[in-house]
């Protein structure tokens, strides 16, 4: 294994991390791991169930699921717990470790460890100084105002780490720099934006101003709790009300679930994860208790996003705004769960109600009720297609949801998508095989579609080395030997 494929991180460095750290040490920071013989096990983390099937080898520093069958070593777990790459956790452990990593040669500079750590540094300063604006009494005064009308705590507000930035244009940007951070910087950091018709001269303060103004701010954090984005909502009237950091080398709000770092612990407990819009409506169903809930940062789930949350449960709940938005947008995810592996529900609030003001004015056990009475996606995909279709002929009836059929017909899980049928036709009022009898003449719809969009399908691509190194490995059947010597 080249040191180009780990990263650019020497194979010698890559081994002395190996030697200086213990995977149990590793795996005991998120799993609640017993003695079984010479060996530890517990409940897995990457699936859910009752009784435990995750052991872990201190002896040959591997981990070994005999549920869902993942397995590996140290950098596997942490690369499947937190989702990052393999040169990044290395650099983690490594950290962890002492042990020193050398700067990447011929990397690119935003990409190379030191420009993430630094810009690491750069979101804590700026997120200290938001902070400090908003405890002082003169200049956080409107903003705590706001804060308070809005009901959160004051503990709420220390605990979300909520700031303020004020009105000024640059407060931010003289801060940092006298901080000894540059104008370069604070762009890669999504911190200041560049004034139109101004020179780029890279060192000119005059040309740039801060992006975040009159805004009460929310840091974004990792599952580390580093933080690595910002969002901020106005104070008062103006657009846009909410506004995130642009994407940079730690930001991407298509991967990244708001207060996820908070929440995983409770939704691996529950094996249930609610999915909210909003930065207000996440935190009031915390701060009401209910902590197993992420929010969407600006834009609709995507396959990153699921691909996330599979790590951690088996149930989703998705609570959007009950206007029409907040519809299309439920609806939007049906197509992305098919073949997920996970349950999903739709609690459909009240209309005139969002999740933060709802759960304030009704409390936690009317919210429970909802929960429970939810309908599952695909049940509030049909209701709601039948609805628009109104009294209209069976025929239309049936086209109204050619859209939901088509999503069915993607499924690789044949008992899956009988069953899922069979809901439809009952929704319906038809015979399940009038639905069935549709399905030729969509896929060929689709096929026209995906010839005129996309050309001819291409061959899906082989398995890469990575994927080869973490399915099957040699260490993952010593283990399974091992234990199967123990047992």
């Amino acid at each position: 294994m080249s040191s180009v494929s780990l990263g650019l991180i020497p194979q010698e460095i890559i081994e002395q991390i190996k030697d200086r750290i213990d995977i149990l040490d590793v795996v005991s920071g998120y799993v609640t791991l017993s003695k079984a013989g010479q060996n530890f096990k517990g409940l897995c983390p990457f699936h859910s169930e009752q009784t435990p099937s995750f052991m872990v080898s201190p002896s040959r520093q591997i981990f070994h699921c005999f549920g869902c069958g993942a397995g590996g070593n140290a950098f596997t777990f942490v690369m499947k717990m937190e989702g990052t790459s393999f040169p990044e956790t290395a650099r983690e452990l490594a950290r962890k470790a002492g042990v020193e990593v050398p700067a990447a040669q011929g990397a690119r500079p935003t990409q190379d460890s030191g420009s993430r750590e630094k810009l690491e540094k750069l979101n804590e300063a700026a997120q200290a100084w938001f902070r400090q604006n908003l405890t002082n009494a003169e200049v956080g005064r409107e903003a705590r105002l706001y804060l308070k009308d809005r009901g959160m705590f004051e503990d709420t507000l220390e605990v979300f780490g909520f700031g303020y930035a004020p009105e000024g244009w640059d407060g931010l940007l003289k801060h940092l720099l006298k901080s000894g951070y540059t104008i370069p910087d604070l762009l890669a950091g999504g911190l200041i934006t560049s004034k139109e018709h101004a020179g780029r001269n890279p060192k000119d303060a005059a040309g740039y101003y801060d992006k975040f103004r009159a805004r009460v701010m929310f840091p974004i954090r990792d599952l580390r709790k580093k933080v690595i984005g910002f969002g901020g909502r106005i104070l008062g009237e103006g657009m846009p009300k909410y506004l995130n950091s642009p994407e940079t080398p730690l930001f991407n709000k298509g991967r990244a679930l708001y207060l996820l770092e908070q929440a995983r612990e409770a939704a691996s407990k529950t094996a249930t994860l609610i999915v909210v819009e909003g930065y207000f409506d996440a935190i009031a169903l915390h701060q009401a208790g209910i902590t197993n809930v992420v929010a969407t940062l600006g834009t609709a789930l995507t396959p990153d996003h699921i691909k996330t949350i599979r790590r951690y449960v088996t149930n989703v709940v998705l609570l959007f705004d009950p206007d029409e938005a907040g519809v299309r947008a439920a609806l939007r995810t049906l197509d992305l769960f098919v073949d997920s592996g996970l349950g999903v529900k739709v609690i459909a609030l009240p209309d005139g109600d969002d999740p933060d003001t709802f759960i304030r004015a009704q409390g936690t056990e009317v919210f429970a009720q909802l929960h429970g009475r939810a309908p599952s996606l695909l049940d509030f995909a049909v209701g709601h297609s039948l609805e628009k279709a109104g009294s209209a002929s069976i025929e239309d009836r049936i086209r109204s949801v050619d859209e939901i059929l088509r999503i069915l017909q993607k499924t690789s899980n044949r008992l899956e998508k009988e069953e899922c049928l069979k809901r439809v036709a009952e929704r319906l009022g038809v015979n399940q095989q009038r639905l069935v009898e549709r399905y030729p003449e969509l896929m060929a719809k689709a096929v026209r579609r995906a010839v005129g969009t996309s050309g001819p399908a291409s061959r899906p691509a082989p398995p890469s080395d990575a994927d080869r190194r973490l399915k099957g490995s040699p260490e993952e059947r010593d283990l399974v030997h091992l234990l199967d010597r123990k047992s």
